[in-house]
């Protein structure tokens, strides 16, 4: 199994590190030594945004372009979405949508930050 993981590190501190994404692709044993053929499983924010298989696979490629291909196939109709729905939509509409989103707890953005002082500050004491 391949598992990309996407980390956040607020000002470069390893120790407020966060996830902010991750992928796992799985070799479903179906293939040969040459083509493979692959389970995935997208996640960003702790909420799964694309799954599925891709087939005939060229090893030889590489794992980045395994992970590209994988990544164009999960956002293909996303960004689709995305392009129709920012032609329809004012800025303001859409940005109105996206804080109605991220207040409705879409967007799970839970994180600390250790301050240049020492003070901890986290995203629990925002106030909105």
């Amino acid at each position: 199994m391949i598992v990309i993981t996407v980390e956040m590190w607020p000002k470069g501190y390893k120790k407020n590190k966060y996830e902010i994404a991750k992928a796992t692709i799985t070799n479903d044993g179906k293939g040969n030594h040459i083509i493979g053929n692959y389970k995935y499983k997208i996640w960003e924010y702790g909420k799964i945004i694309g799954e599925g298989r891709l087939k005939g696979f060229y090893r030889v490629l590489g794992v980045w372009n395994l992970f590209f291909r994988v990544l164009r196939k999960t956002l293909k109709g996303s960004f689709k979405a995305t392009k129709k729905l920012l032609k329809e939509k004012t800025h303001e509409e859409f940005e109105r949508e996206m804080i109605d989103l991220y207040k409705s707890g879409y967007f799970d953005l839970n994180w600390e930050e250790t301050l240049d002082d020492g003070r901890i500050y986290r995203s629990s004491d925002r106030k909105d």
